[in-house]
């Protein structure tokens, strides 16, 4: 059958509160019918959160180098793409993070790096050969890259001003990224 979010929403909110965590509610009570993801605990947006970049890193890692290898890359490149995604992982993410920094905005600049990985990985379908796999895989990563450091800023700000439980969070990421790495 088809998949009904909506009856997800009570089920998630009722485990949560059972966490000790509790959903803003009107005079009426938590509505499944409030499909508005603020109706979530911090909690359980940051669980989905890291539960949903997670998930995409689970397929990265173990399925990408494949990915690569059937769309005629060798070896030599491919090592040369995943040593490109590092190296540009390592140079993009401080300048990203300052740039939120000074933006006083790290939520929104999640948001708009959430919506341009997509855009950019979105590029690899058309991107055939070696230099045109390389410029998507340095814009793509530049920008999946950065949203993680700036959620566990977000995270950790929330366990300090509210002692919620980190690993409670971060755990969504995890069990994700072995759902997906298992294939």
């Amino acid at each position: 059958g088809r998949f009904d979010a909506m009856k997800w929403v009570p089920i998630i909110a009722r485990w949560y509160q059972a966490q000790g965590a509790h959903a803003p509610t009107d005079s009426h009570g938590f509505s499944p019918h409030d499909v508005s993801l603020m109706a979530f605990p911090v909690t359980a947006r940051l669980g989905l959160f890291y539960g949903a970049v997670f998930l995409v890193v689970g397929i990265l890692v173990p399925f990408w180098p494949v990915w690569l290898r059937d769309r005629g890359m060798g070896p030599a490149e491919i090592g040369l793409l995943l040593s490109a995604a590092s190296w540009v992982r390592a140079l993009s993410n401080p300048l990203i993070a300052q740039a939120a920094d000074r933006r006083g905005d790290r939520r929104g600049m999640i948001v708009g790096l959430s919506f341009a990985a997509l855009a950019a990985y979105a590029a690899f379908a058309p991107a055939q050969g070696f230099w045109a796999l390389l410029a998507v895989t340095l814009v793509a990563t530049s920008l999946f890259s950065a949203m993680l450091p700036l959620t566990d800023t977000i995270t950790m700000q929330k366990v300090r001003a509210s002692g919620i439980d980190y690993g409670r969070v971060r755990l969504w990421g995890s069990l994700s990224f072995i759902a997906a790495a298992a294939g």
